[in-house]
């Protein structure tokens, strides 16, 4: 067997490469066959909150603090459920192109008096054509028309409550809410997570959309059979997140989520 041989004066693990430089890092060039260069992921201390990429750094936080790590190219599998997630983000834009010049001015002057929070928690304004895609898709998802006309802001109350119950044995999984019925001009929209071990933390990227509520419905909502049919058959002693908020059938606006955590009985 052929070995690498370890070239002289390496380049210590904890300085910075510059661009072009291909001087080894501790005895290992990753630009020869057969080798492996590991990159660490960094603590950071800073004075300043930082989110998001630049170039190949991203800069992110968790539990322990701030962190700097290298970006990775995403792999997309387009599976049948991800290509329906996102076919009206592809639809949408095309409709935009369709839209008169006056259309876009009244989608771009109703962005303009919206704000929202980012993921630092500073206020930031929509573009037209994002506000149109945000609520055009809220519609679709909510099973009801799009629009092209910028309709007034206005957001629909968010539901009171939200409980799940689920049991394993005899499979059941209801969900109750408050008010009810669902208020007319409004669906409720139930999303959810895989189950998971008691042990682990949800996170945003885990939810699904499972069903929508029409106005006029009671609770509470007998949610087994459009789970199950995501996520698999319920487990006893593991748990998952459900949510709902409020979604106009005109506008597509919708309201702040509520959620309840839910573990499986026997």
């Amino acid at each position: 067997m052929s070995t690498v041989k370890k070239p002289k004066n390496p380049r210590p693990s904890g300085s910075i490469r510059k661009p072009g430089d291909r001087t080894p890092i501790n005895g290992f060039n990753q630009y020869k066959p057969m080798q492996k260069l590991i990159f660490f992921m960094a603590l950071v201390v800073s004075n300043e909150t930082r989110s998001g990429s630049i170039g190949d750094t991203v800069y992110s936080r968790n539990t322990y603090g701030n962190y700097v790590r290298q970006r990775t190219k995403p792999v997309f599998p387009e599976t049948a459920l991800q290509m329906a997630i996102n076919a009206p983000f592809g639809s949408q834009s095309q409709v935009w192109r369709t839209l008169t010049a006056a259309q876009r001015a009244g989608w771009e002057a109703m962005a303009s008096t919206v704000s929202f929070a980012n993921r630092l928690g500073q206020s930031i304004f929509l573009k037209g054509q994002a506000m149109f895609n945000k609520l055009n898709i809220n519609l679709l998802n909510a099973g009801q028309a799009a629009i092209t006309a910028a309709p007034a802001y206005t957001v629909p109350a968010a539901p009171l409550t939200v409980a799940g119950t689920a049991t394993a044995g005899v499979p059941s999984l209801n969900v109750a809410f408050t008010p009810t019925p669902v208020p007319v001009g409004t669906v409720f929209q139930f999303w959810a997570t895989p189950q998971m071990s008691p042990g682990k933390t949800f996170s945003k990227s885990d939810f699904r959309l499972i069903t929508n509520l029409a106005a006029a419905s009671a609770s509470p909502l007998n949610m087994l059979t459009a789970y199950t049919t995501q996520f698999g058959v319920l487990i006893a002693g593991q748990k998952f997140q459900v949510k709902v908020r409020a979604v106009s059938i005109t506008t597509g606006v919708a309201s702040a989520f509520i959620k309840d955590i839910v573990t499986v009985g026997a």
